[in-house]
């Protein structure tokens, strides 16, 4: 279990910092980080690609480190990719089937606890 999950880290920085976007409704857009050092850094997305399940974590940025903290997720996103058509399939865009974030779903929160832990982990 997990030999071939996939993991990626995406940093996220905003001219003005993370209110003012949130403000202008702007979080996930303008918000290349280019090269910074660790300090310009507003969020930090961390993304746990399973062969069933994409779920990726939306942090606070604490300077150098990432607030794992309830009170540090900014956003949780999940994807079942088994829903989306079969796994096996010949595909080229793997966000193409990722088009319904399923992480407020009651059904999935032992999933989300035991994803968290393992993205945790890493």
């Amino acid at each position: 279990d997990g030999d071939d999950d996939a993991l990626s880290a995406y940093p996220r920085c905003y001219e003005k910092g993370y209110a003012d976007a949130a403000a202008r409704g702007q979080l996930w857009s303008k918000s290349d980080c280019g090269e910074v050092v660790p300090a310009d850094i507003d969020v930090m997305g961390y993304s746990l690609r399973t062969r069933d399940w994409r779920y990726t974590l939306w942090l606070r940025w604490a300077g150098d480190h990432a607030d794992w903290s309830e009170k540090g997720t900014l956003a949780v996103e999940l994807y079942d990719l088994r829903r989306s058509g079969s796994c096996d399939a010949d595909f080229d865009d793997f966000d193409d089937f990722e088009r319904e974030n399923v992480a407020d779903a009651h059904a999935h929160v032992a999933l989300r606890a035991r994803l968290r832990a393992r993205l945790a982990g890493r």
